[in-house]
Parts: C-alpha cells; sequence; structure tokens
C-alpha cells in the first residue's frame, strides 16, 4: 500500500538533489537565509523549475499531512499576527535601525526607535519564526536576507507598506461588505471603502493621500518588475513582426515602455500612440529613446471616455483587471466606435485558470490575487470565458481569434478582432 509521507518525502529528495546539483554546476550560491543571500532563485531551464515548483509543492503538502486537520486550522486561523507583527515592524521603521553588517542589541534598538523594549523583543521573536531578523546570541538583532529587503528595496518595502496599510485592514471587511452590497459592481462600494470609511473608488481616494499614493504606485512598480510581468513576455507572445505599418494605441499605456519593447524588437515599421493621464505621458515623452521620435505620440486621454483615435490595433495592458465587469465593459465600449472592421483588440492581462490544472501553491497566488481584486476594487481575475463574455458585452462583433501565455508569464495575450460579417 502507497505510504503517502515516504511518496513524498522522496519527491523532496529528488527534486532538492537536482536543484542543489544545478546551483553547484552553475555556480550558484546554495540558497541560506544568510544576510546577503540572493534576493531571488536564479534564471534556470524548465526542468529545474519543474523540480522546484513539485519541492514547494511536496513540502507544503507534507507539513500539512503531519500537521492534521485540527492543528493545521488551529493555527491557520491564527496567521493575521504574522500580519501584526510585520506591521509593527514596518510601522516603528524597524529594519531600518538595525545595521546590515553587524547585530544591534534590543535595548539599543529599542531606544533608537522610541519603543518599549519589551515589546519589541515579543514582536519580533515572533518575526523570527518567519525568518525576519534572528537572534545570534541572546539579547541580539540582527537582519537575515529576508528584512534586509526591507532596506535595500525601497519599492519592495513599498509593496509591503500598502499590503500591511491598506489591503489588510480592508480584508478584514469583506464579510461586512458583502452583507451591505452583496455582488457590487461599482467600485466605490469595496471593502477597502468600508475599511477607510469613503465613498470613493481607492485610485480617487489615494489622491488625496499623497504618500499613500506614492507607495502605491512604487507597489505597483516593484509587482510590474518582477519577471511574472515583464514586457518581454508581451513581445515574444504576440507575432509583432507581422503588423507592418499599423498604428497601435496603447490604451492607458503608462510611460511607454511595453510599445517601446515592440517597435524596438519587433515592428520597425509601425507607430504607436501612448494614452495616459497628463503627468504620466510628459514622463513617457522625455524618456524616450532617441531614434523613435518619429514613430511615437504621447497623448492625454481618459480611458473613461470616447476613444479618439481610429487605428488597426488596440492594447490594453494589465488595465480591465482593476475594474469590475460593468466598468471593465464600458472601457471596451469607449474604445470599439473608432474601430474599424479588422482592427484588434489585444488585452494582455491574467486569465485564470480553471480550478485545479495548476500546481497548489501556483492556483494560491491567482486566487489570492483575485481576493485582492474584490477586496480593493470590487473587481476580479478572470477565466479565459468571462474575458470572452465580456468582450462579447460590450460588442458582439468582438470576436477571440488567438490567445497565448509564454513561459514564466503570470499575463496572458488575447487578439480579439473586430468582425462586421
Amino acid at each position: 500500500m502507497a505510504n503517502p509521507i515516504i511518496d513524498l518525502a522522496a519527491q523532496i529528495s529528488n527534486a532538492a538533489k537536482a536543484i542543489a546539483d544545478f546551483m553547484a554546476s552553475n555556480g550558484h550560491p546554495q540558497p541560506s537565509f544568510d544576510v546577503d543571500a540572493p534576493q531571488s532563485f536564479p534564471s534556470a531551464p524548465k526542468d529545474i523549475l519543474d523540480a522546484r515548483q513539485q519541492l514547494l509543492d511536496a513540502s507544503q503538502t507534507i507539513r500539512e499531512l503531519l500537521l492534521g486537520p485540527a492543528e493545521y486550522l488551529r493555527w491557520f486561523s491564527c496567521g493575521h499576527h504574522d500580519m501584526s507583527s510585520l506591521r509593527w515592524i514596518y510601522h516603528f521603521k524597524i529594519a531600518e535601525a538595525v545595521p546590515l553588517d553587524r547585530p544591534i542589541s534590543y535595548a539599543q534598538l529599542a531606544k533608537e526607535r522610541s519603543v518599549d523594549e519589551d515589546l519589541l523583543k515579543r514582536i519580533l521573536r515572533h518575526a523570527m519564526t518567519n525568518r525576519i531578523f534572528y537572534e545570534p546570541e541572546s539579547g541580539l538583532v540582527a537582519h537575515t536576507c529576508v528584512s534586509a529587503l526591507l532596506v535595500r528595496s525601497k519599492s519592495l518595502n513599498d509593496w509591503i507598506g500598502y499590503t500591511l496599510e491598506e489591503t489588510y485592514p480592508s480584508s478584514a471587511k469583506l464579510v461586512e461588505v458583502h452583507e451591505k452590497h452583496g455582488n457590487s459592481q461599482k467600485p466605490s462600494e469595496s471593502a477597502y471603502s468600508i475599511a477607510f470609511n469613503t465613498d470613493e473608488p481607492l485610485f480617487v481616494h489615494l489622491t488625496k493621500f499623497p504618500d499613500r499614493e506614492r507607495r502605491f504606485a512604487n507597489t505597483m512598480i516593484e509587482m510590474t518588475s518582477t519577471e511574472g510581468y515583464s514586457v518581454h513576455h508581451l513581445v515574444d507572445g504576440y507575432k509583432w513582426e507581422d503588423i507592418g505599418n499599423a498604428t497601435v494605441v496603447d490604451v492607458g499605456g503608462s510611460t511607454g515602455h511595453a510599445c517601446i519593447a515592440i517597435a524596438e524588437t519587433k515592428a520597425p515599421e509601425a507607430t504607436f500612440i501612448i494614452q495616459d493621464l497628463s503627468t504620466v505621458i510628459e514622463q513617457g515623452a522625455k524618456a524616450l529613446p532617441r531614434g523613435l521620435e518619429s514613430r511615437f505620440t504621447f497623448q492625454e486621454h481618459d480611458f473613461f471616455t470616447q476613444q479618439p483615435v481610429s487605428a488597426s490595433i488596440y492594447l490594453l495592458r494589465f488595465i480591465l483587471h482593476d475594474h469590475p465587469d460593468s466598468v471593465s465593459k464600458q472601457i471596451i465600449q469607449n474604445i470599439v466606435p473608432a474601430m474599424k472592421n479588422g482592427s484588434r483588440l489585444i488585452i494582455n492581462d491574467t486569465v485564470i485558470a480553471e480550478p485545479n490544472t495548476l500546481p497548489r501553491s501556483e492556483e494560491r497566488k491567482s486566487r489570492t490575487m483575485d481576493l485582492e481584486m474584490m477586496t480593493m476594487f470590487n473587481a476580479r481575475e478572470r477565466p479565459l470565458a468571462d474575458w470572452v463574455k465580456l468582450c462579447s458585452d460590450a460588442d458582439s462583433r468582438l470576436k477571440l481569434r488567438s490567445i497565448s501565455r509564454p513561459e514564466g508569464s503570470v499575463l496572458s495575450v488575447m487578439e480579439f478582432i473586430l468582425d462586421d460579417q
């Protein structure tokens, strides 16, 4: 009779050996929590990435089996304390006061941050169970590679700050918002709105708080700078080399970084119009690489208003997942009147996989992002069928022609064509 614990342990052992051998043979340091350890897993071939995924899932499964359901549920329900201890560290800027190259005493650290020493010890010793700091000897605090990132990466620190100060309190209001508003399609009736006592959507509300707005912007920069959101997946995931001298309108295109990558590598004859708010496009125009000036136009445009440019291709990159269906439908409907028969709408966004088709840890990430959208915007991550329905509801002439998800990409590339036939 098969023994799940023995089987899982064998999977872990085999995957760990494959990864360790790859690290050694390619000159990569072995994983550790040392303060100067690498920040992320190195680039690796598919078989090694698969082994890593297998090890992560098997190790999580064996832990849960050995805990048993009662102990698992009891301590799972206490997970909010992981967030509260990290929030305390973030709020009092503890990481910044710990030297990167040596330990510091609790007494000195408490004095520098004007906090109670006993509270500091108790909270940090909890955080240390999550690899955030460690105690090299009694009474001293030092950085791990995890806590050091709170100092070394401003954008990651802002990501954590946004999660702790905006998402964390909002997530506690899901029950209240659904009791009050049900499955509302209004961004102003979100869990965020209840948590922060506002009738404004998050994007509008944050404009009143410049520091929070800046932190949110840096959070988006941090997220989209990771490999899974890299622009090269959009560049490689569509046949841009076949568009010839077409005009591409990047709706909500920020500073134009996506179209710049397309123009430089795949579409040498195409022209590009980057549309966004005035302050954003001003930055993009100033940063445009030399040699592209004749092919790029930066245009102020609010995608909640009708599209002013008739073009062959419209690009919506990572826009619609921030909005509920009713609002996303409006955004698409504002584009359609400018489209001609055969015009294309390229949507570069998350297509959430069907249940039980991904490794569990990967599915957890996508489900977490879905709840993030629900909590903060009343939005959602959509499966393919919902994307097709959304575009069809916006205009029945919009037909899905192709979809791809490049290896390693979080986002898919969906091509819809306006078909008057």
